[in-house]
């Protein structure tokens, strides 16, 4: 076994308990004292099978359509189509979750035989109504496929247009639909219908092709005008938003100008208005943007984009230091009322906290209800001698919520208090769900877990072929805990997070006993190696970093492009691999976590050592790049700490993306997870 595959499988993660107490009933779950023991699962074990075909031959003997598929693909493996068309065709498969994979393996058999017809009529005998929307689209563009080879090119264009319609963001049945439907208009000398066209252009923008989109939005508005009629001012205006999300502003705000000019009087005029004072923002014309937004608060008759043109506004008046500004126009939107307004009562107060007037910063905070409310007036408070006691008070309220959401963490930092009680919530090993019955009995069969995650996951979703009632706590965690064991640590965490969102309604001490699930020491020798070399962080950092980036999954890939489980571009991690005196890395290599843990760390690392080893700072610059940290970054630090610089980061996802990788850095500092 390789150095990186030996890596890879000691981060498999399989959960047991400290203490000797029997499991809990799922009714009733028990949070008992003690840790969770983090323990490191074997390597898939298959030596012992012998003959593979007779191995799942015999494991499907039982009747699960799970083991029944693998035993057909064991018999197609060694070359016996017949037999494993025969299994596949099960009456059990056909309403189960794997129903799909199971048809479409037959559909294969199939045209590898020649016999096309065939597989369309398998195709066209089935029922999709319990399918999920990716099988659905796979469906659709499989029937498209088919009927084209049957030379039935209407009936191809029609299931093709139906994919790409329906199932935009289902690129692996959508993108090959699109390019038929643009072979068939091509050999007709053609062009694709309007309402194709534009479902071409958000399967660009999902896909995040921008300058396609760009293209095809420009090629539709080249069509002869009384073609597109009252539609080309909306292709106009989604041509200009497609440019700014391009990074594009001055191009946009053409474009947005010449959808002012062609659309019709009334409201929608100021959604174009909107979105020509962004692109004035993104173009750094501050002063042009923010009149731009006054304007449409003075003069439009709908309240929702007043109230977003106002917190536009004011939010860019914050991010450029304008903080005047920023002020006035938070207390107007205040003044609205609305959804918005609390939040504008918060984001006025940490503004007049950031420029020094802690009174009036107070007041503000006074008037919302928020935990960021409560915990900057608890901050404010205990500034001064005589309020300290209200002060702490405010504070410790929020120490003693349970999790490690922001707030809550800062107030215990704050405070010098711990949060976790030290009491953890039991598994269940026994218990009366029926699918956790069956996903056991599908990771006994295979450790790799891929059928049992699979059930998993449809249960999760509600699959209605399972005919089940949906999960509880106890159910989400013993999820989870199988999830971890063997190795699908991205599945397990959101499970955790599940089973602590179905707790919010327990007591405080069942929420704190699911908190310690959520943070698993993933890839921990890689973590720890990886912190000591760095010198600049902990241990604790990374870890957040990645379950904020990944959720560790090594395969991540965003949509900018951003890979593997620190999520860095390929040219960041070139930098990272050129501070350690290594050749640049492809693609492939960021999908080790050696490589991909090892360059997060060095390219965090050198951004603390950049912004003096501030992490939030360094974070807000690993975040959205270097250059989009704000200027007045100390002074902002030496007025609130490193929480206000926190609250006012370059912009609002950067804000997010800081104040979760802090509440994650928290609790891995507190809880102290290892499978050592």
């Amino acid at each position: 076994m390789s150095g990186s595959a030996r890596v890879w499988c000691g981060a498999l993660l399989m959960l047991a308990f400290a203490g000797s107490a029997k499991a809990q009933s799922p009714a009733a779950p028990q949070a008992q004292a003690g840790r969770v023991r983090w323990e490191l699962a074997p390597a898939p074990d298959t030596s012992a099978r012998g003959d593979v075909r007779a191995w799942w031959l015999q494991q499907a003997r039982g009747g699960d359509p799970a083991l029944v598929r693998r035993a057909a693909l064991a018999q197609l493996a060694a070359g016996d189509t017949a037999r494993a068309d025969s299994l596949l065709a099960r009456p059990s498969l056909a309403t189960s979750p794997w129903a799909w994979l199971a048809l479409d393996q037959r559909v294969r058999i199939a045209v590898a035989r020649g016999d096309t017809a065939r597989a369309d009529t398998l195709l066209a005998a089935s029922d999709l109504n319990a399918w999920p929307e990716g099988e659905r689209a796979a469906w659709l563009w499989s029937r498209a496929r088919l009927r084209l080879g049957l030379r039935d090119s209407s009936g191809a264009q029609e299931f093709a247009r139906r994919a790409v319609q329906t199932y935009p963001g289902v690129a692996a049945a959508a993108v090959p639909s699109l390019v038929l439907l643009e072979s068939i208009a091509a050999a007709r000398r053609d062009v694709l219908p309007l309402e194709i066209a534009r479902a071409a252009v958000e399967i660009d923008v999902l896909r995040a092709d921008r300058a396609s989109a760009a293209r095809r939005l420009r090629a539709l508005l080249a069509r002869t005008p009384r073609l597109l009629g009252a539609e080309r001012w909306r292709i106009t205006l989604r041509l200009a938003e497609v440019q700014r999300a391009a990074r594009r502003p001055l191009e946009a705000r053409v474009w947005a100008d010449s959808a002012l000019r062609s659309a019709p009087e009334g409201e929608e005029r100021f959604k174009i208005e909107l979105e020509r004072a962004r692109c004035l923002r993104d173009a750094a014309r501050t002063d042009s943007a923010l009149a731009l937004y006054t304007r449409i608060v003075r003069r439009s008759g709908d309240a929702d984009t007043r109230a977003t043109a106002q917190w536009e506004f004011a939010r860019e008046a914050q991010d450029r230091s304008r903080w005047r500004d920023a002020i006035a126009g938070f207390a107007r939107l205040a003044q609205m009322g609305g959804p918005r307004a609390s939040d504008a009562r918060v984001q006025r107060g940490l503004i007049l906290l950031a420029i020094g007037e802690r009174d009036s910063a107070g007041l503000a905070f006074a008037g919302a209800t928020s935990e960021a409310a409560q915990f900057w007036r608890g901050v404010i408070l205990r500034g001064s001698a005589k309020d300290r006691a209200r002060g702490d008070s405010l504070l410790m309220m929020l120490a003693r919520k349970p999790g490690y959401a922001f707030y809550r963490a800062c107030a215990r930092e704050t405070l010098g208090v711990r949060g976790w009680p030290g009491a953890v919530l039991e598994a269940a090993e026994d218990s009366s769900a029926t699918v956790l019955l069956r996903a056991r009995r599908l990771l006994a069969a295979d450790s790799t877990g891929e059928d049992a995650m699979t059930l998993l996951s449809r249960w999760a979703a509600a699959d209605a072929r399972l005919d089940v009632t949906r999960p509880g706590i106890a159910e989400w965690l013993a999820s989870a805990r199988m999830a971890f064991s063997c190795g699908r640590t991205a599945l397990g965490t959101l499970w955790v997070d599940r089973a602590i969102g179905a707790a919010q309604s327990r007591a405080d001490s069942i929420q704190w006993a699911l908190v310690p699930w959520a943070y698993p020491p993933a890839f921990e020798p890689l973590v720890r190696a990886a912190a000591v070399d760095s010198i600049s962080m902990d241990a604790p950092l990374l870890w957040g970093l990645i379950r904020q980036e990944s959720r560790f999954d090594p395969r991540a890939r965003s949509r900018s492009n951003a890979l593997g489980l620190t999520q860095l571009k390929v040219e960041a991690a070139s930098d990272a691999a050129r501070a350690l005196r290594e050749g640049a890395p492809g693609e492939a290599i960021l999908f080790d976590p050696a490589h991909a843990v090892r360059y997060g760390a060095q390219y965090l690392g050198a951004l603390l050592r950049r912004f003096e080893r501030h992490v939030p700072v360094a974070l807000a610059a690993y975040n959205a790049g270097p250059s989009a940290v704000r200027k007045d970054w100390r002074d902002l630090i030496a007025r609130g700490g490193e929480a206000l610089y926190c609250e006012v980061a370059s912009n609002a996802d950067s804000q997010d993306y800081v104040k979760r990788i802090t509440g994650f850095r928290a609790a891995y500092h507190e809880l102290a997870p290892s499978g050592r």
